[in-house]
């Protein structure tokens, strides 16, 4: 008998600044891994959803520009099925930064 959770957890892209030490380590130690693991997947002849664990990796791990690049990468149709697929596999739902408005983006 196969039991599925209702619940959703909800994994920001923007790092808490009041986030302790051992929370952004065990964050970006997952981001690390996901990576690893996607680019693996990502290999010709490897079965597996790569595109998945690398947009996974980019969500957990921080980096500079982290949020321009989140401003690009929200429209493109693979990030949205990455993003989908997230969702409906793992019950994660991952918030993305609201988008800047043009005037913000210079400044």
């Amino acid at each position: 008998m196969l039991f599925q959770s209702k619940r959703l957890y909800f994994v920001s892209v923007v790092q808490e600044a009041q986030a302790g030490l051992l929370v952004r380590l065990q964050r970006q130690l997952l981001g690390l891994l996901s990576l690893l693991l996607g680019l693996f997947l990502g290999i010709p002849g490897v079965p597996g959803p790569g595109f998945v664990f690398v947009a996974l990796a980019l969500v957990l791990l921080d980096f500079p520009g982290k949020n321009r690049l989140f401003g690009l990468l929200r429209h493109k149709r693979w990030f949205r099925v990455a993003r989908v697929m997230i969702r409906q596999k793992m019950r994660v739902l991952l918030v993305l930064p609201k988008r800047a408005l043009p005037s913000q983006m210079h400044s």
